[in-house]
Order: C-alpha cells, then structure tokens, then sequence
C-alpha cells in the first residue's frame, strides 16, 4: 500500500514537471502553428490587437504577386499552402505568415513571408520554367537599365528608393530547370540606418525581379 502511494506521488511530480516546463518554452523554434495557437489572434481585424491575421496575410500575398510580380495565381492554375511559424531569434517573440503557391502542372513555385507584427513583406520569389526563354543569353544591364526595374519594382512595395543607396553586383546561380544563370544582385541599404536594407534579384535574361528579401 505504501509503494503505491509512494509511485502515485512520483507520477504526479513528474506531471507537473512536465506541464512546468511547456508552460515556460511554449513555442519551439522551427515548429509550425496554427492561428489559434496564439491567443490574441482573432479574424476579426478589430479584435486581433494589431497582429496579421490568415486572411489579412492572404491579402497582402495575392497583391504582391499579381500587383508586384505581375503574375495571376488562382484554384484553376494553381495550389496555395499557408504555414505559420514562430523565431525566438530574438527576445521578442515573433510570427510569420509563408503563403506559397505551386503551378498545378509543376512549371512554377512562387512564395511570399510576411512579418505577423506589422505586415512588412521579409521575402518573395517567383520560380518559373520559362520555356524557350531559358535558352536567352543572359543580357548585361547597363545601369540605368538596372535602376529602372528596381525603381518600378520598388514603387509596387511603397518604398522611397531616393533613401537608399544601392550597389549591384553579379551572381551566377540555377534557375527552375538547373540550368546556370546570370542574375544581377541589387543591394539597397538605407542612407541612415545600416540595418535596413533588402536585395532585388533579377534575371538578367528576363529582365525582370525573381526574388525579393528584406534585412537578411
């Protein structure tokens, strides 16, 4: 009787140790969550304390990749999968929005990550088989030339270009169909803050953005 009472307790000591600790590390790195894990998210805008919600975040990626890249995505063409994730990078807890997309007949990937905090856009690509195009020689790009599609890409995102200041570099890389490409790497750091700052990619055979990142 004794030895049951004393297994009983230590079964529960060990509960409550374990309730403990994922009270104190809820959230794991890398672990992907649903909106309901985080207890002040809401679909209603007013009730969501600031924080991007699913669908907010839908918006915010269909824009960027019909109104930015300039590419339709829909059910008929297409299958979107949206994942939310928590960093512990920093002390400040933290959440994005990844919505991707996947071309039913497999000639595209496109993605796009949103900051959960403020709506800031961290990343966006377009991946795309671009058939006879992938056989283009790939074009050097003046600098003006350069200037110009960051420009309109840039204006798309309601970024002042003018406070940055930006250096292009070149960079060989693959392409959808693993075939090496010439890509031209635009950095823009802001003139008075040396943290901000994001690179456009752009495919020099296209002439066009393939990929966006922000403070990476």
């Amino acid at each position: 009787m004794k030895g049951n009472i004393i297994l009983i307790l230590l079964t529960s000591l060990v509960l409550i140790l374990i309730l403990i600790s994922n009270i104190n590390d809820k959230y794991k790195e890398g672990i992907l969550y649903s909106q309901n894990d985080i207890t002040k998210y809401s679909e209603k805008t007013e009730e969501s304390d600031s924080l991007i919600n699913r669908k907010e975040a839908i918006k915010i990626a269909n824009y960027v990749m019909r109104g930015v890249f300039e590419i339709d995505l829909n059910n008929e063409n297409s299958q979107m999968f949206v994942n939310l994730s928590s960093s512990t990078a920093s002390k400040i807890q933290s959440y994005t929005w990844s919505i991707y997309w996947s071309k039913h007949d497999g000639t595209g990937g496109y993605g796009v990550e949103i900051d959960c905090n403020n709506g800031d856009i961290i990343s966006a690509y377009a991946s795309e088989d671009l058939g006879d195009e992938s056989s283009k020689p790939a074009k050097d790009l003046k600098d003006y030339e350069v200037k110009y599609i960051t420009n309109e890409f840039t204006q798309k995102l309601d970024i002042d270009i003018d406070s940055y200041n930006l250096v292009v570099s070149d960079s060989i890389d693959y392409d959808y169909r693993n075939k090496k490409t010439k890509y031209k790497l635009c950095t823009s750091t802001n003139k008075t803050n040396s943290k901000d700052k994001f690179v456009i990619t752009i495919d020099t055979r296209t002439e066009s953005v393939v990929k966006y990142t922000k403070n990476r």
